[in-house]
């Protein structure tokens, strides 16, 4: 073979090289268009349901807080008004205890003081017999 023929084979295969490294370029931005085409939509698509489920975290989040502190605040209020309730109830039956108990005493003492006064009259009444009967 001769110089010629071998520098013509090598130039040959320097543009079969190239005509390679195009032909890959080419393929790799084909490529690259074929999958940005599949997928850059799912991926915005997906993206923008993902902002607003993040949206809407954040939010429930915040209400999740608000309502949990809501909760303790009227988990508290109610135990204290339970226990008002009660107490009032209490003393309800407490006082109502009493007063009954005051106004029993006080039937029992103007019982006891009429029936001294019609135990009175009984005698006063015998002793008026007694003395029309001498009469």
């Amino acid at each position: 073979m001769s110089k010629e023929l071998i520098n013509g084979q090598i130039m040959a295969k320097k543009d079969e090289i190239s005509r390679l490294e195009e032909e890959a370029q080419n393929n790799f931005f084909s490529a690259k268009d074929e999958v940005k085409e599949r997928y850059d939509n799912q991926i915005s698509n997906i993206s923008d349901k993902l902002k607003s489920e993040l949206s809407d975290l954040k939010e429930a989040i915040q209400k999740k807080i608000k309502w949990t502190e809501k909760v303790k605040t009227l988990t508290i209020s109610t135990k204290n008004l339970t226990k008002d309730i009660t107490n009032l109830k209490k003393q309800k039956d407490k006082e109502f205890s009493v007063k009954i108990k005051a106004i029993n005493k006080e039937e029992k003492t103007k019982k006891k003081i009429v029936l001294k006064e019609i135990k009175q009259l009984e005698k006063d009444k015998k002793e008026l017999e007694k003395n029309e009967a001498k009469s």
